[in-house]
């Protein structure tokens, strides 16, 4: 929230928690002053996948659609505004975290996706998620930059930052959140994306996007 001020944000947004959570350190929460138009959502699900295929119904008919993981601090001011312009119907917009924004890809040889991703609003809604369905925690960015380099929709600004406080860059411990996301839900992720990303998955994906963009293209 500090980072959200400090960089003059404009945007609303929701803060997802598991409910029992919430329930169990409510007074933590609540002393939290939250950003102006940002507001606690509560889910059943506890991954990140989960919590935002549960709400699916309260964002997805926005112009735009981004997150931001709670090891995220943004550093570039109106970098919301930044992002947000160079959305146009059919693309996903990334930017850096002074991590692995530079480095290759498992996949590509070139830059990863990260930073908080801001995807078009008709894109989501063509495809029905941009969070692949089935995995809980990671393979978000395997996901788009494999769609990324079979359609051309993923597009990368430079000059917008957002650290991430992640413990595989040595600026965080790891605990339960981590230990969750990369022990608990790892194989089963694997094991969907890869099925996804070899199999007709991707490639339906794929021929989506580029249907999109040629409707919006012609418009």
């Amino acid at each position: 929230m500090d980072s959200l001020r400090a960089t003059d944000t404009y945007t609303a947004g929701f803060v997802i928690i598991q409910k029992d959570e919430f329930e169990q350190l409510r007074g933590e929460y609540e002393a939290i002053t939250l950003y102006p138009n940002w507001q606690y959502v509560t889910t059943n699900g506890d991954s990140q996948g989960d919590k935002v295929r549960e709400i699916w119904e309260q964002y997805k008919n926005g112009d735009w659609i981004g997150i931001i993981g709670d090891d995220q601090v943004v550093s570039t001011i109106e970098w919301d505004k930044k992002l947000i312009s160079h959305i146009n119907g059919w693309n996903v917009v990334t930017c850096s975290d002074n991590w692995i924004f530079n480095a290759p890809t498992k996949h590509w040889g070139d830059g990863r996706f990260c930073g908080a991703p801001c995807f078009s609003g008709p894109l989501v809604r063509e495809l029905g998620w941009f969070f692949l369905p089935g995995t809980h925690q990671i393979f978000l960015d395997d996901t788009w930059e494999q769609l990324g380099h079979m359609t051309g929709c993923w597009k990368r600004v430079f000059d917008v930052n957002v650290d991430h406080l992640h413990y595989r860059n040595g600026l965080a411990e790891k605990d339960d959140t981590y230990s969750r996301a990369y022990d608990h839900y790892c194989h089963g992720d694997t094991n969907v994306w890869r099925e996804w990303s070899e199999g007709n998955g991707a490639k339906n994906a794929a021929q989506k996007i580029i249907g999109l963009k040629e409707r919006i293209e012609k418009q």
